[in-house]
């Protein structure tokens, strides 16, 4: 058993066990879910931080706003499933510069440019 899961079940808080001197990343590595991180107060920029996808905080019930914000890159976000449309909706603007589209392919296999 992890030593983390030790500290929990002594009836520590996930909090308490991170101010006790456990990385976010080490709570990561050790099974603790995002969900279970934003139960205890850690926000999305944390788990980030800590090396959680986009994807476990929208499963903890963020919204594409919210974890647009946490810092996740453009591409990152794109990576993990969420489209141009998610941003769109959540009021994240856009730039092409921003969000980098594959080239389109003309018949044949080559660049229409």
């Amino acid at each position: 058993m992890q030593a983390t899961h030790r500290v929990r079940q002594a009836g520590f808080s996930l909090m308490e066990i991170n101010f006790g001197g456990f990385s976010l990343g080490e709570l990561k590595h050790d099974g603790f879910s995002a969900v279970e991180l934003m139960e205890a107060g850690f926000s999305a920029a944390q788990l980030k931080e800590a090396g959680y996808t986009p994807t476990e905080p929208e499963m903890a019930g963020l919204s594409s706003k919210e974890i647009g914000a946490a810092g996740f890159s453009l591409e990152t976000l794109r990576d993990a499933g969420f489209s141009i449309v998610k941003f769109m909706q959540a009021g994240i603007h856009l730039t092409l510069d921003q969000y980098s589209l594959p080239a389109p392919r003309v018949p044949g296999g080559g660049l229409h440019i």
